[in-house]
């Protein structure tokens, strides 16, 4: 709902800064939950989920009291130009950006799921692992009107692609260190060059939504995302029970197949 909002009230020549900024402001929840979550975990566990709750809880409240926000028409939209469209032809409209976004989400699924635990595994320590995060996230935060301008000049289509060819030659790398400090610089690089890559994405699928149908358009996408996202949990927990770097290197040939078939299928759109 917020990247439909979002898509609504901007002009889209500006969307990639907006979506750019809006996970900016995500990110600022990444950089301060896991740092002092990690800090306070160490001390009582049970306190962590309890500022979680209080936490949800005041924004729900914040979210409350917010003016509705109604978004204007569409430009030249009429009563025919509302006809929502078929879910089926709507992922065919997005399979392009899907192939970039799927393997990205199976990432972060990724790291979700076993980054804690190898961290652990090479001697961090909870509060190790919180700053791990906070230094992916903060590049993301201080860097979001940078990072946005120069997707914009590339092209939110070819920034995804880069981001995507990042996270998966750097996923490769991880399982090749042994050192924690070495990880978490790696970590760092990683943040600063894929800090566009979401962000762009979701210009480019805002871009595809046909009029009217923002909240349609982005919530597909959303879907395919989290699904991915989900697959990638399960999978690379898996695989990290085989063996750590299993986990690692599937990440990255899901990300250079998405690459692939997304060239492809524009190839053969003529796109």
């Amino acid at each position: 709902a917020a990247l439909a909002l979002a898509a609504d009230l901007t002009d889209p020549k500006n969307r990639g800064r907006v979506f750019s900024r809006l996970r900016a402001s995500d990110s600022v929840g990444m950089l301060l939950g896991p740092a002092l979550g990690g800090l306070v975990a160490g001390l009582r566990l049970e306190y962590v989920f309890a500022a979680g709750s209080v936490i949800c809880l005041a924004a729900a409240a914040l979210l409350l009291r917010l003016p509705a926000a109604a978004p204007p028409a569409p430009a030249g939209a009429g009563p025919g130009d509302q006809t929502p469209v078929r879910p089926v032809r709507l992922l065919w409209l997005l399979l392009p950006v899907v192939a970039l976004g799927a393997p990205v989400a199976w990432t972060f699924g990724t790291y979700e799921t076993v980054w804690s635990l190898y961290l652990t595994s090479r001697g961090a320590t909870p509060f190790v692992v919180g700053l791990s995060f906070v230094t992916y996230a903060l590049p993301v935060v201080l860097f979001a009107g940078l990072t946005a301008g120069l997707a914009d000049r590339l092209g939110h289509a070819r920034a995804g692609v880069v981001a995507l060819l990042t996270f998966g030659l750097l996923a490769a790398t991880y399982p090749l260190i042994s050192n924690v400090a070495a990880l978490i610089v790696i970590g760092l690089v990683e943040g600063t060059l894929t800090a566009a890559g979401v962000p762009a994405l979701n210009a480019e699928t805002s871009r595809l939504a046909p009029p009217g149908g923002q909240g349609r358009t982005q919530g597909m996408y959303q879907l395919a995302f989290n699904a991915a996202e989900v697959a990638g949990a399960i999978a690379s927990g898996a695989l990290y029970g085989i063996a750590p770097a299993y986990s690692f290197f599937a990440a990255t040939a899901v990300c250079l197949l998405g690459v692939t078939c997304s060239l492809l299928i524009r190839r053969a759109r003529g796109g």
